[in-house]
């Protein structure tokens, strides 16, 4: 019975930690895509431009394109490595999440178990004084 209330539990934080942060990877994919989408806008028009342009000029739009090319190529291999450490960062938090639920409890156990130490020592103290009142007590009428 325990065990399925923490799994529920560990369940519902993760989904809530995904909840969190799904937006913001939902985000990064969408720049990403609007990047990709705009370096093909320009090299749809960079082409267009290219065949209304004279020999020589063609030549310099090549180069300046083959540039912004692998410009852009490494823009997007850097915005995936982003995003791919984004979920490695996920995946940390969660798992020092349940590192930190797992100290947490063990502390609480640890707590438990020296106030049930106490409680029970305490009881021994009350019943000796109780045993040693009792026999003063008796002594008393004697």
């Amino acid at each position: 019975m325990g065990r399925s209330v923490r799994s529920k539990r560990r369940r519902s934080n993760k989904r809530n930690l995904e909840k969190k942060l799904q937006p913001i990877l939902d985000e990064q994919l969408n720049t990403l895509v609007d990047k990709f989408n705009k370096s093909i806008q320009k090299q749809e028009e960079e082409e267009k431009q290219m065949t209304e342009e004279p020999e020589e000029e063609k030549q310099v739009t090549k180069t300046h394109k083959m540039k912004e090319e692998k410009m852009t190529a490494k823009d997007s291999l850097v915005n995936l490595i982003e995003i791919k450490t984004n979920k490695r960062l996920v995946t940390n938090m969660k798992n020092q999440q349940k590192m930190s639920e797992l100290i947490l409890k063990q502390r609480l156990r640890a707590i438990q178990k020296k106030k049930k130490q106490q409680n029970r020592e305490q009881k021994k103290k009350m019943q000796f004084k109780i045993e040693n009142s009792n026999q003063d007590l008796i002594k008393i009428e004697k």
